[in-house]
């Protein structure tokens, strides 16, 4: 399983996704954090290059939107979500269509 999150208020969830992830026997292959600075384009270098059963996105409406058009590329994930802020947004539904899919 891999855990990407921003370096924000998402600490909380992040620690508590790490202690269930643990809980229920999965493993973390990586967890990077990058900071709120980070350039919408730079956000792929965050993603995990192995493959990974379950990706666990914490991000604000800029970053998801940046993590969902790179996820979909480069991460072969079988499972993909977390607490992203603007996937649920209609505005953003429309632009993302069919790579909200899976999500």
């Amino acid at each position: 399983m891999a855990l990407v999150s921003a370096d924000a208020e998402s600490r909380a969830i992040r620690f508590s996704a790490r202690r269930r992830i643990q809980e229920y026997g999965f493993r973390i292959v990586t967890r990077p954090i990058y900071p709120l600075t980070t350039k919408i384009l730079c956000l792929s270098s965050t993603l995990p290059r192995k493959r990974c059963d379950l990706l666990f996105l914490c991000s604000y409406l800029a970053d998801s939107i940046s993590l969902v058009r790179t996820s979909t590329r480069i991460a072969s994930a079988e499972m993909v979500g977390g607490a992203m802020i603007g996937p649920q947004n209609t505005a953003v539904k429309t632009t993302l269509r069919p790579l909200l899919n899976g999500f």
